[in-house]
């Protein structure tokens, strides 16, 4: 991006300005400087970074909010002013920057391994453009963007996380519509490819920080916000020019999101920490959800741990192949390679979620707990538009089933129970393995009852 040079001398400013804050005073635990190929601390320790970026708080990006073209934010807020009126959408932007990122946020950062933070800032926060400056030639800064900082920083130094500035949006833009730069080789994938590139940095003493923090209905992320489902209807209508929803219908559905972005009312995606962290060294299962038997278990509730020991898909990460995406193809719920779609069973025994795409000699691994030694009827929930598949069922690694067919349904959300056989298991936990012999069924629940 060309700049000319009193943009150039304004970017150097604003770079020098955020770091001696005119706000207030900020003392940091210092700073990171390169000795040769190593990044080190003030005392000469080398350092990895391993950081998160908090895309979408001071700069919104399409994609993020599911906005499929003209994703700038300039014309995402100007779709928002359309639909709720500008003093809404003042307070709208005001609340978004005031939920999206928080001291609990850092805090959980920190707690999950994080050592750092990226932040990718939009000028528009601090300064004018320059066309803009009420007296010419001289630098204008804006208060909000500087105060947002020093509260980060302040965040940083109590949890001893190191704070990378990132000029994200500079003033004459950056480009078109290419929202995001990384799209397909780096960038939000699946776990196994998290893990995966992570260890390969590492191995090599490169630092990384992913990207980002939160996002809407995704499970690519740690935090996942949370959106009514009325939020389509404002997402059809800017994406696909459906009907016009009502500005008292936009203004409850968008208020609702950015009460939704704070901590606590987010979905801790804790696949995605787990892959980031403890796989790279740790290849054990650990329970996603605790299933106690006799009881139902959730087919998307399978353990949590790497590819080929908590589950195998056969297409479990996007290797930026043309025309070929991989991972969770349903995108729901997970962010592990196994495919997870919608539930629709109307027996309404469901946690909203079945695995689906399944092909042959895929499994899922569970941890189950029995509550006492005891003999159990096995029950399964599947709905099956294809000809008779067949699954079986494998016990702590070492006595297997006979293949056990799945018949017709007559369709992939019309669901039926089935029995899967008996077993008699220890007092305890217990490692189930349902292993497909012929895939393309859909499984909702596994249950179990006592004889």
């Amino acid at each position: 991006m060309w700049l000319c040079e009193s943009m150039k001398y304004k970017l150097l400013i604003l770079a020098l300005a955020i770091s001696a804050s005119q706000i207030k005073p900020i003392h940091c635990q210092g700073y990171l400087k390169a000795d040769g190929k190593r990044i080190v601390e003030a005392n000469g320790e080398e350092i990895i970074l391993r950081g998160m970026g908090l895309g979408g708080w001071m700069l919104q990006e399409g994609y993020m909010l599911q906005i499929n073209n003209q994703g700038m934010q300039h014309v995402i807020r100007a779709r928002i002013t359309e639909l709720i009126g500008l003093e809404n959408c003042d307070r709208f932007y005001d609340l978004w920057l005031q939920n999206h990122m928080t001291r609990a946020d850092v805090d959980s950062m920190a707690r999950w391994g994080f050592n750092s933070i990226r932040l990718p800032m939009h000028y528009n926060l601090f300064t004018l453009l320059i066309e803009d400056e009420p007296a010419k030639g001289r630098n204008t800064w804006l208060a909000k963007g500087f105060a947002l900082t020093d509260s980060l920083l302040e965040w940083c130094r109590a949890n001893n996380l190191y704070l990378i500035l990132d000029l994200h949006a500079a003033p004459g833009g950056q480009g078109k519509d290419a929202n995001i730069s990384d799209y397909d080789e780096t960038g939000e994938n699946s776990n196994k490819w998290f893990t995966d590139c992570i260890s390969l940095l590492e191995k090599n003493n490169i630092g990384w920080a992913w990207w980002p923090l939160k996002k809407i209905n995704s499970a690519v992320c740690p935090l996942m916000i949370v959106a009514p489902k009325e939020y389509y209807q404002l997402v059809n209508y800017w994406n696909k020019n459906t009907e016009k929803p009502s500005r008292e219908l936009a203004i409850e559905v968008l208020f609702t999101i950015v009460e939704n972005m704070k901590t606590q009312q987010c979905r801790f995606n804790k696949d995605v920490i787990d892959a980031m962290f403890r796989q790279r060294e740790d290849l054990s299962t650990l329970p996603y959800m605790i299933n106690r038997i006799p009881g139902r278990i959730y087919a998307a509730d399978f353990d949590m741990g790497y590819t080929g020991h908590a589950y195998f898909d056969t297409e479990n990460e996007n290797t930026g192949e043309s025309g070929k995406k991989a991972g969770n193809k349903g995108r729901y719920y997970r962010n592990d390679g196994v495919d997870i779609g919608i539930c629709r069973d109307s027996s309404g025994f469901t946690n909203g979620y079945n695995v689906m795409s399944v092909d042959d000699a895929e499994w899922l691994q569970f941890t189950v707990t029995a509550g006492s030694d005891d003999a159990y009827a096995i029950l399964a929930r599947v709905a099956n538009n294809n000809s008779p598949e067949g699954i079986r069922l494998s016990w702590n690694m070492n006595s297997s089933s006979e293949p056990i067919l799945i018949p017709i349904t007559g369709g992939d959300q019309q669901w039926k129970t089935i029995s899967l056989g008996e077993v008699n298991l220890a007092k305890g936990n217990n490692t189930l393995r349902l292993i497909v012999e012929k895939g393309g069924f859909n499984l909702n629940f596994i249950e179990f009852k006592r004889l």
